[in-house]
């Protein structure tokens, strides 16, 4: 975009908005360049159920690997705090 009056760049991007995102790798970044140039960067959506999963998907490996520690190296496992928590509950 070459206009720097606020005005036209945000009823450009109103526009955009309402237009399919092109396929074009060069027109899709024009296309994002412009509706943050118009509305600045969209907030990131967090999705509750993909962080919960991926939560518990870590909590498992931690598990898993305080374990392993404990066989491997039982002094070092009981005074790693994080082991020691997983370990004691």
């Amino acid at each position: 975009m070459e206009s720097s009056d606020f005005g036209t760049i945000k009823n450009i991007g109103s526009q955009l908005r309402k237009a399919s995102r092109p396929n074009d790798d060069v027109q899709s970044k024009t296309y994002d360049d412009c509706l943050v140039a118009a509305f600045g960067e969209p907030e990131k959506q967090t999705n509750v159920s993909e962080l919960i999963i991926k939560i518990q998907t870590t909590a498992a490996e931690l598990e898993t690997n305080c374990r392993e520690l404990l066989i491997a190296a039982p002094e070092t496992a009981v005074s790693n705090p994080i082991c020691k928590d997983i370990l004691l509950k």
